[in-house]
């Protein structure tokens, strides 16, 4: 398989897309991991299709970095598998959360901000964690 070096045009993005049209998923990891780790992370929200490529991944490199994001709404069957999707793999699992608890946010900014102000309520909740969590990262090349 000849796959292109750089990743940061558009041109390239396709080159690797015509490069990986016929190979299984696991090839693909495969290379990311080769080409970006240890600066490479799974983000997760432990649905099937998360704790597939976990799956996957993890007979690859089993120390890979998995993250997710705790917006602390979870339901109680996320936290069930990710319990059981941890356990099983040995996961490199790391938590982020909003710098406000739910309770802290509602004290600040009123109760259901989702509701008042969405975009706001995710840049607490979601945004500003998924950047802590891309920190050290290799997004650029990516």
């Amino acid at each position: 398989m000849q796959v292109p070096d750089q990743a940061d045009s558009l041109s390239n993005i396709l080159a690797h897309n015509k490069a990986f049209e016929d190979d299984k998923p696991e090839k693909v990891i495969e290379w990311a991991i080769d080409r970006f780790y240890p600066k490479l992370a799974i983000a997760s929200s432990f649905s099937v299709e998360d704790t597939v490529v976990i799956d996957m991944a993890t007979k690859i490199q089993p120390d890979i970095k998995v993250f997710y994001i705790n917006t602390g709404c979870e339901f109680r069957e996320t936290d069930e598998t990710k319990t059981i999707i941890k356990n099983r793999h040995h996961l490199n699992l790391t938590e982020y959360a909003s710098k406000l608890t739910v309770e802290e946010q509602g004290r600040a900014y009123g109760e259901e901000l989702f509701r008042k102000d969405p975009d706001l309520c995710c840049q607490l909740r979601k945004i500003e964690p998924i950047k802590r969590a891309l920190s050290g990262l290799d997004s650029a090349r990516c």
